[in-house]
């Protein structure tokens, strides 16, 4: 990494990763494009977040009939961009936010519906990084030093020798002694530098949204192998032209009924279909797509009770709590003290970045990203006393930035009633007997979204990815 790299972010949404289908495939498995025509199966979708607008869009394509239900008043899940009360047209995303390179459906996605990519990447040179600890701000550069440098390398190294044998795609069957050991253990057996502990428990509080003593061992060593062969610099390289939002509208818009406000209160399922309860209203289909967070599923009644362990993973998987603080400035006064607004610090803060950077107007938007015990600190207080926090706070840092804050806005996912958190971040202990009852489907009844898989876990990739695998199980079982 070079002295003033821009520090890279692994952050929010989903996961699953399968083979897509094309529309074609998919009916012909539904019988459509056969000579003998069947019924086409009636669907509904429990979440309209990337997973269950994915899963929608691919069976309409192939000529199902879809119902998409949503408890929010507005589709895209954990994907949110806030636009009000900025000024000048600009906006941050107070979810998912960042793609990589090898975000492959993601960008195909975005082709499709001709949304532009943002290169997070440019507009950065001389421009630094800065961490803050223990009361005094250093460059990024600086602070990496020889001796943190050999820190992270051990660590890492350590990581990758766990993970010699694990296959991401099925971490529980490939490598389930790890399950058991925290991640916080493994930081422990290197003995870093006060320095490079630091840096690494905050890296893997942002990456993961928890503590690396609350963190599976297991979980982590998957998600590291994965990205072991991509680059910092390929990392959170774009976001979406205009707001990462658009892409969930541009699917919402195209389906043929999506309901908001519509929470489901019970699932009814057995052999000859399902009944979804909604509004006092039953709703028939043959499959359901459950494509909610599992804090949200703990809200509905299933009759028949889920089996175990599905149940057990709905009831108990860990969720990382995060909350982002978004705080509009008059001016980019960072930038003219020759500074990213990329800041890494030992506050209850936890990491700042500018989200408005590929966005025109002399104003900007200046994010807190708290994720961990970091978010604890915030959900507690109102949205006008996290900014007010948040700009006195960041003033000491870039001095005279308080005087200038303006609107704000404030996402405390833990408290999110439909999301209960950021992302699924298991406990030590919870792949092993949870994962496989996540991954496959309890009859008709067909799960979707970030906690169903591990590859492209946190990303709007592994949401995509998780929403067709899930039409592509309907589709054949329908076939």
């Amino acid at each position: 990494m070079g002295a003033d790299a821009r520090i890279t972010r692994r952050r929010l949404l989903a996961a699953g990763a399968a083979t897509a289908i094309g529309a074609t495939a998919a009916a012909r498995l539904l019988g459509l494009a056969s000579g003998r025509r069947r019924a086409a199966p009636r669907v509904v979708v429990v979440g309209a977040g990337l997973a269950g607008l994915t899963a929608a869009d691919e069976l309409e394509r192939a000529g199902a009939t879809v119902t998409v239900l949503e408890a929010r008043d507005r589709v895209g899940g954990r994907v949110r961009t806030i636009r009000a009360p900025f000024a000048g047209g600009q906006h941050a995303e107070a979810g998912g936010e960042y793609g990589d390179f090898i975000h492959s459906e993601l960008r195909r996605y975005c082709r499709r519906f001709g949304i532009g990519l943002e290169d997070t990447t440019r507009g950065w040179g001389g421009l630094a990084e800065l961490v803050h600890r223990k009361g005094e701000v250093v460059r990024y550069g600086a602070f990496y030093d020889r001796r943190v440098r050999r820190d992270v390398n051990a660590f890492y190294a350590r990581t990758y020798r766990l993970a010699r044998n694990l296959d991401p795609r099925d971490p529980a069957a490939t490598a389930p002694g790890l399950d058991d050991d925290d991640v916080g253990g493994l930081l422990d057996s290197i003995r870093p530098s006060a320095r490079g502990r630091f840096l690494l428990e905050g890296w893997i509080r942002d990456d993961y949204a928890v503590e690396p003593e609350a963190l599976s061992l297991l979980y982590f060593a998957a998600a590291e192998k994965l990205y072991k062969p991509v680059s910092d610099a390929r990392t959170e390289v774009f976001r979406l032209r205009g707001g990462n939002d658009r892409l969930p509208g541009a699917l919402a818009a195209r389906l043929r009924e999506v309901r908001l406000a519509a929470p489901v209160s019970a699932v009814s399922h057995g052999p000859a279909g399902v009944a979804v309860d909604v509004g006092g209203e039953q709703l028939d289909a043959d499959f359901c797509v459950l494509a909610a967070p599992l804090p949200a599923l703990r809200n509905i009644l299933f009759s028949p009770a889920l089996p175990e362990p599905l149940a057990q993973a709905v009831a108990e998987l860990a969720y990382g709590p995060v909350t982002k603080t978004l705080v509009q400035y008059d001016s980019r006064r960072w930038r003219r003290q020759g500074r990213s607004g990329d800041v890494y610090s030992d506050l209850p803060l936890g990491s700042t970045w500018e989200a408005s950077d590929q966005q025109d107007g002399r104003r900007g938007i200046l994010l807190s990203y708290a994720a961990g015990a970091c978010s604890g600190h915030f959900e507690p207080l109102d949205v006008a006393a996290r900014a007010a926090y948040v700009s006195e706070t960041v003033n000491g840092v870039f001095p005279g930035l308080e005087d200038e804050a303006g609107a704000a806005a404030s996402v405390a996912w833990a408290q999110e009633p439909f999301s209960g958190g950021a992302w699924a971040a298991p406990a030590p202990g919870q792949v092993v007997p949870l994962w496989p009852a996540l991954r496959e489907p309890t009859g008709r009844l067909h799960l979707a979204g970030e906690h169903t898989a591990g590859l492209y876990a946190g990303y709007m990739e592994g949401a995509i990815r998780s929403g067709k695998r899930t039409a592509r199980r309907i589709a054949a079982a329908a076939g």
